[in-house]
């Protein structure tokens, strides 16, 4: 039996491109465990309704928050951005920190991080 080099319940950290310029040290992440096929296809209901705007916002805006909470492990210096205080983790404080824009964004993100990098393809062989 040869040892695994990827795993694949290994977390992942993620952030809003807004947030590409800071420093690593400073810069506010998400992070997410892999996601499972089932889920993978919920996040990319949730984008695509967003995208085609196929329900009412509010009814978007509920649904992307409730796939943006899938996996969610836990988040680094977030802040509320309309006290500028630090929020610790609580997935029901996810409104809190981001707004719903953001929280499409995080979900594509998802998407992206559901799946194994190049390099990661490598060393799993």
């Amino acid at each position: 039996m040869s040892e695994r080099k990827y795993d694949p319940r290994r977390p992942y950290k993620v952030w809003l491109e807004c947030f590409n310029d800071f420093p690593e040290s400073e810069r506010p992440t998400f992070t997410y465990r892999r996601a499972s096929a089932d889920e993978w296809d919920q996040i990319a209901d949730a984008v695509d309704a967003e995208a085609n705007q196929q329900t009412d916002p509010k009814s978007v805006s509920q649904r992307v928050f409730s796939v943006a909470s899938i996996g969610l492990m836990g988040w680094d210096r977030q802040v509320n951005p309309a006290t500028g205080e630090s929020v610790p983790f609580d997935i029901g404080k996810l409104r809190s920190v981001i707004n719903t824009k953001e929280a499409v964004e995080l979900c594509e993100l998802r998407l992206q991080g559901s799946t194994l990098t190049l390099d990661e393809k490598k060393t799993s062989e």
